[in-house]
């Protein structure tokens, strides 16, 4: 197979400069190398934000500006690629003035030949390599043992959890990252996570593959998932990459270059939780085996995050619902309430609330048992659920009394979403052994004002007014 030749970019305003080092290149062992030619300061800074250089031949006099500048700007915008200095004087200050910018090397003009440049430039690239590998198991461990640290932080939030882990490795290596989590269905991966450090390509990321959902057992992220074991796409073609991926990473990945899909199991206590898939994007190169070590690691750490947090969240849901009809009970309806009145508050939109209780439930609990009035209750929360939105906060806020919050509803409206609860619930028939028993509720709705100062506040008048439908024969809707 036909080695790929080095792009190199060679930063120099004198074109017979330029045509020299050309030609003592073509002379070199094997001819591998790409000579690039930026005839000013500036052209080079455009050629490399366009362009991936594996090493950068830099002359010291740019017109107004020197090399030594040029070094310092580039490296200040995070390039790790090698500058080898080029000057026509042998001059000690200079030489040591680049090496302390970050050159690689320093050769005068006329002593060059090819097998000097040859073996400057491959040792300037052979160094960096090394240095990066260094860098990067540094930032492995380092990685790792932050993880560990945030592990044993239980109040991380589910999804934060997930997105930290994305965005950390992403940063740090500049891969990628998508992290998929087995929905409650069992049967598909849902991106969770969508990361890429550069904001372009995050963009596209999260536009086109956080709609992407993928079934176990098909295609790659499925088959991993399945068979728990990695997966790694490399010195593939385009076609094969896109036959074998399909839907999962082709939508984002045919807009920009890809080298390398590297996929990993999430596993906990033997159980699936999701995939980890890292894309590795030219001129990172390939995923090498220390890199594929590490997301294994890291893949398993991070599926212990992902469980533990997970587990936080559901004993934190336990604590914030009821365990009867699965709504918030009054301490989760506080808690989410409060946000709901801040808001009104700061910007004034329309706030409703109703609350009702369920007409001689205490008579219904002495006569048919707790059981039948478990029953009722429960369907006073379909009731509830089947006329309300998604964006609504429903509460069991004591015995047979529940309270919902309305946002952006303005107090007609509220009396309307009561009535529909009121009706469709009445409309339901209980029994029990030979008896038919049909219930009402009774209903109060207010809205917040510019004397809500709290929560408290709202519930008396929706209560004072839940008060009133009683007095007024029950079965009823009554407005405060």
């Amino acid at each position: 197979m036909k080695t790929p030749l080095l792009k190199i970019l060679m930063v120099e305003d004198d074109e017979d400069d330029y045509l020299i080092v050309r030609e003592i290149l073509s002379k070199t062992k094997g001819n591998r190398f790409d000579l690039v030619w930026a005839s000013s300061y500036e052209a080079g800074l455009w050629q490399i934000e366009r362009n991936a250089f594996a090493a950068i031949l830099i002359d010291y006099s740019l017109g107004q500006k020197t090399g030594l500048e040029f070094i310092r700007e580039v490296a200040a915008q995070g390039s790790r690629t090698p500058f080898i200095f080029l000057t026509g004087q042998d001059n000690y200050e200079i030489d040591l003035q680049a090496m302390q910018a970050g050159a690689a090397d320093y050769l005068t003009k006329q002593d060059i030949n090819a097998p000097l440049l040859e073996r400057s430039i491959r040792y300037a690239i052979e160094r960096k390599q090394t240095e990066l590998i260094l860098r990067q198991d540094a930032a492995r461990a380092e990685i790792l043992a932050n993880l560990t640290l945030d592990f044993t932080d239980s109040g991380l939030n589910y999804i934060s959890t997930i997105n930290k882990i994305a965005s950390r490795i992403s940063e740090t290596f500049g891969d990628g990252i998508i992290v998929r989590i087995l929905a409650d269905d069992g049967q598909t991966l849902e991106p969770v996570a969508v990361y890429h450090p550069d904001p372009q390509a995050r963009e596209q990321m999260v536009d086109l593959l956080s709609k992407t959902t993928q079934y176990i057992g098909e295609g790659i992220v499925g088959e991993v998932a399945v068979n728990n074991a990695p997966r790694l796409l490399c010195y593939t073609s385009s076609e094969e990459l896109t036959r074998l991926t399909k839907s999962e990473f082709y939508p984002w990945y045919k807009q920009f270059p890809v080298d390398c899909i590297f996929i990993a199991p999430l596993y906990s206590h033997s159980r699936l939780i999701g995939t980890l898939a890292a894309i590795r994007n030219s001129p990172a190169g390939q995923i090498q085996s220390p890199d594929q070590s590490f997301y294994l690691d890291l893949a398993n750490r991070a599926a212990m995050a992902i469980e533990n947090a997970r587990l936080h969240m559901e004993v934190e849901h336990l604590a914030l619902t009821d365990s009867l009809t699965g709504l918030f009970n009054r301490r989760g309806f506080a808690q989410l309430a409060q946000r709901e009145i801040e808001r009104y508050q700061r910007y004034g939109s329309p706030l409703s609330v109703i609350m009702l209780d369920i007409d001689h439930f205490k008579t219904v609990n002495d006569t048919y048992g707790h059981a039948f009035g478990d029953e009722v209750l429960k369907a006073l929360t379909k009731s509830c659920a089947d006329n309300i939105r998604k964006m609504d906060i429903a509460s069991r806020y004591g015995g047979d009394e529940f309270v919902i919050l309305l946002p952006e509803t303005n107090l007609s409206l509220a009396q309307k979403v009561a009535n529909r609860i009121r009706i469709c619930f009445a409309e339901q028939a209980f029994y029990s052994r030979d008896d038919q028993v049909h219930l009402t509720v009774s209903i109060g709705v207010s809205k917040a004002a510019e004397e809500t100062k709290d929560l408290a506040l709202l519930i008396q008048k929706a209560d004072t007014a839940l008060y009133q439908s009683k007095q007024k024969g029950r079965n009823r809707v009554e407005v405060l």
